[in-house]
């Protein structure tokens, strides 16, 4: 019974063409090649976390939209389904919205040392108002995630 349970999950799995092996080994070469080239560049551990603490807010904040893509939402869509429908936005919307909420709650621990050398941070951003700003930004990614499990 097992290895008929284990013959026919496996007609069922993705067979990837030559070329999309091609793509994957290039991605992970350029990933591993940008890494070791930003490694010699680097001196010391604050040069090469967040290039020496010069990085702009927009940098961080693509740099966070991106990493949020690339992990679940809408690429995981895109391969289940084959295209990317609007559930999969509103999905993404309420990640995001909810990635803010805790990086806020995280933010919050660093906050005298983000002032004292410069670093933008939402805990900075919001200071007093942080509370009402994470019930929003908890409840917009509640109220994404919930409306998009009934669409």
């Amino acid at each position: 019974m097992t290895l008929a349970l284990v013959a026919s999950s496996t007609s069922s799995l993705v067979h990837l063409a030559p070329i999309d092996m091609v793509i994957v080994v290039f991605y992970f070469g350029l990933v591993l090649a940008i890494g070791f080239y930003l490694k010699g560049q680097a001196n010391t551990g604050e040069d090469f976390f967040m290039a020496g603490r010069e990085m702009t807010a927009w940098i961080a904040g693509l740099s966070f939209l991106s990493a949020n893509l690339g992990a679940l939402e809408l690429m995981g869509w895109a391969a289940a389904f084959g295209r990317l429908d609007a559930p999969a936005l509103v999905l993404y919307a309420g990640a995001i919205s909810w990635v803010i909420g805790y990086d806020t709650i995280y933010a919050h621990q660093d906050r005298e040392d983000d002032a004292l050398i410069g670093i933008k941070s939402t805990a900075l951003l919001f200071g007093p108002r942080t509370k009402p700003m994470l019930a929003l930004f908890y409840g917009l990614a509640v109220g994404l995630i919930r409306n998009n499990m009934l669409m």
